[in-house]
């Protein structure tokens, strides 16, 4: 690969990203198609959200990658220097690490660099780039087709049961950074496999604009773990676009965790495309100061038997706004779906708000699916019976907080980020509960 310089975020740019890249085949023509349809989408804009303040002329792409370890929290570094991980790490614009854990490299596991991925299976990566997420999804889409830089392509062998997870790290050291980045990863039968997505950058003295796409193949009776933990400061725009589509008997988990960015505009789509397969999705998300989080999810019954259970938890303080879209579809063929779908927010004082739109699509008559959403404040009551126990006002207001988000973060399996995420709201409470 060629030396990278940054660059403004145009149509030139894409020229010389694919020039740096190498790139075989047609990927350029991709890349300027994709560019072209960039130009005619708008933002995905609605009554809760617009994109008014985003500026593509303020950013630049195509950033190298600088130092990243001092920005790393304690128990990353550990990670990141201890072999028996494996670690992806991209910082900016460049994937800076890529390591294999003995038992991964074994297993016959495949983590690579999405450049290299290109280059060694150039019709495998074209066939899955864009095959669940298309560049016509929405301009923040587009651009990740258009201008490329990164991205991760993971591939399991049939049957590699994986005990131990690949961590992923994408870390934001420049300001005023546009990074579009694609993760692709194909899940072979009975396979199982869980990924840790952990996100940060440095101190937010000027925005920057982060947008991905991540589609999971998941085969016959495979088994995928998703953990997320988005940590960006709180000048960054977040566009993040994840889909999975599940063959028979496969699962999915997903427990994603919304902690920083200036606005973030967060999509989850589950295809239960197979027989008797099943997801669950975990979200929750803390907002301060004038933080905007736009999330949703969508859980497509197209299956038999197929099972689907949604759960977001919110905390609002300041003058954050949110809005969460929960979306049950079941298809009409797809008979004996199970689908639950709960969504609630908590507000801590009157400048915060926060809107929910939850939904039910079935033309199958033969399903179970149900759904509850709640926006409320802290029981003023329940603070008052908590001081009558000895603790502050703090403290109560506090104590009800962790309880309403518990059943949320007692569903994050992977031991590290739950305990890490604890610690991150611990912190985030201590600026201004």
């Amino acid at each position: 690969m060629k030396e990278m310089t940054a660059l403004p975020v145009n149509a030139q740019a894409l020229e010389e990203i694919a020039r740096v890249r190498t790139e075989p085949g047609d990927w350029l023509e991709r890349r300027r198609a994709a560019w072209q349809q960039a130009e005619t989408l708008n933002w995905p804009e609605s009554k809760y959200t617009r994109f008014k303040r985003l500026d593509l002329q303020e950013f630049q792409t195509l950033i190298p990658a600088t130092s990243f370890l001092p920005l790393l929290p304690a128990y990353l570094r550990e990670v990141v220097r201890d072999e028996r991980h494996s670690v992806v790490v991209q910082v900016n614009a460049e994937v800076a690490l890529v390591r294999l854990s003995p038992e991964h490299r074994e297993a016959g596991l495949e983590v690579l660099d999405f450049d290299v991925a290109l280059r060694q299976k150039p019709e495998l990566v074209a066939r899955h780039f864009g095959g669940l997420i298309p560049p016509d999804e929405d301009r923040f889409v587009a651009l990740v087709h258009a201008l490329r830089s990164g991205g991760v392509w993971v591939q399991v062998p049939e049957g590699a049961e994986l005990s131990t997870p690949v961590y992923l790290l994408q870390v934001v050291t420049e300001p005023r950074a546009a990074v579009f980045s694609p993760v692709v990863v194909v899940a072979g039968a009975k396979s199982r496999l869980d990924l840790v997505f952990e996100t940060l950058s440095g101190p937010a003295a000027e925005p920057a604009l982060v947008a991905g796409t991540q589609e999971f193949y998941v085969g016959p009776g495979a088994r995928v773990g998703i953990h997320r933990l988005e940590n960006w400061n709180l000048k960054t725009w977040v566009a993040l676009h994840r889909r999975a589509r599940l063959a028979d008997r496969a699962s999915v988990q997903w427990a994603t965790a919304w902690l920083g960015g200036r606005l973030t505009y967060g999509r989850v789509h589950t295809l239960l495309a197979g027989d008797d397969t099943e997801a669950e999705d975990v979200q929750v998300f803390f907002a301060s100061h004038r933080q905007h989080f736009d999330l949703s999810t969508l859980l497509d019954h197209q299956g038999l038997r197929t099972r689907g259970n949604v759960l977001a938890k919110g905390v609002l303080r300041d003058r954050a706004r949110s809005v969460f879209y929960g979306m049950i579809k079941i298809e009409k063929n797809a008979q004996f779906a199970d689908a639950y779908l709960a969504d609630h927010s908590l507000i801590l004082n009157r400048g915060a708000h926060a809107d929910s739109v939850p939904g039910l699509e079935i033309e199958a008559h033969q399903v179970r699916a149900t759904h509850g959403a709640t926006v409320g404040r802290i029981d003023r009551e329940k603070v008052f019976y908590l001081q009558t126990r000895g603790l502050s006002e703090d403290e109560a207001r506090k104590t009800i907080v962790v309880g309403f988000l518990n059943p949320a973060l007692e569903r994050i399996p992977v031991a590290t980020m739950r305990d890490h995420l604890q610690h991150l709201l611990e912190k985030r409470w201590a600026e201004g509960g």
